[in-house]
């Protein structure tokens, strides 16, 4: 058996203690810096082209799409992985990868920018993966509502101030500042959280490695579309990623639904396997 699984079981009905209280506001504190490295990058985005010698217009896709590429492609993988190696685990792996990324991305030139927040976006997403997971073991079942509620609001708040803080930081410092000012905050939330957050259920199941990958090539063909269709790219290339993202999604579902594999195939125009052209 697991060591997680050791943990003895809460009283349903007892209130959060003040331990609890600092392990929920140690999520709360990675979570907004993941969230507000998604914003920072567009308000620095001139200056960092300035000193790089590039042009804005062509390294949006590099510095910014590209951290968001590598979150949202890898979301549900790590999700699956917190749920077989430990949700606290993934974590805090995500945490220390987030930080070690933001002090390379302050020392960076462009290629080496690009490859930080590659990895960057990789810890964010490990983070906000299994945020959730951990803050319904820290909350009582009848007040897990505001736990989520919480950080809602602090995703919400973390975007909406991203650009102000930015401009502040960019006031007062050079850009490499802003992926700097990551790694006292994340610091703490490291600290608090090796010693606090709670261990959580391991499952039994193993990790599928290819429905991982067909996920992983379909959100990021779907960003990849987004992202062109954003910057105005021919109608061409998007169509190819589109019809990648239609394709790989047939692959996820029938490979994690074999039940529903004959409805997802009569889905398409013409359908893909024999069976179904009947």
């Amino acid at each position: 058996m697991h060591a997680e699984d050791k943990t003895p079981p809460r009283d349903p009905d007892a209130p959060m203690t003040p331990l609890e209280r600092r392990g929920m506001a140690a999520i709360l504190l990675s979570v907004a810096l993941a969230t507000l490295d998604t914003a920072i990058a567009n308000t620095a985005l001139p200056a960092i082209a300035a000193d790089l010698h590039t042009t804005p217009a062509a390294s949006v896709w590099w510095i910014i799409n590209t951290y968001q590429l590598a979150m949202v492609a890898t979301l549900l993988p790590f999700a699956a992985l917190g749920g077989i190696l430990g949700h606290r685990r993934v974590y805090l792996s995500g945490l220390v990868v987030f930080l070690v990324a933001s002090a390379i991305c302050a020392f960076s030139w462009l290629p080496t920018l690009v490859a930080a927040r590659l990895l960057q976006g990789l810890g964010a997403s490990a983070i906000m993966s299994v945020n959730t997971t951990l803050i319904s073991a820290i909350f009582p079942p009848h007040r897990l509502g505001r736990g989520v509620g919480l950080n809602a609001l602090v995703v919400g708040i973390a975007f909406a101030v991203g650009p102000t803080v930015a401009s502040i930081v960019l006031s007062l410092g050079s850009w490499p500042w802003l992926f700097a000012v990551n790694l006292p905050v994340g610091m703490v939330a490291m600290g608090i959280a090796w010693r606090l957050l709670p261990q959580t259920k391991r499952s039994a199941h193993g990790f599928d490695r290819i429905a991982a990958l067909l996920n992983v090539v379909t959100f990021a063909s779907l960003i990849f579309a987004l992202g062109e269709a954003a910057q105005r790219a021919s109608t061409h290339t998007v169509l190819i990623a589109r019809h990648r993202t239609r394709r790989r999604s047939f692959d996820v579902v029938t490979r994690t639904r074999p039940s529903h594999a004959d409805a997802a195939c009569r889905s398409l125009s013409p359908p893909r396997c024999s069976r179904c052209r009947r």
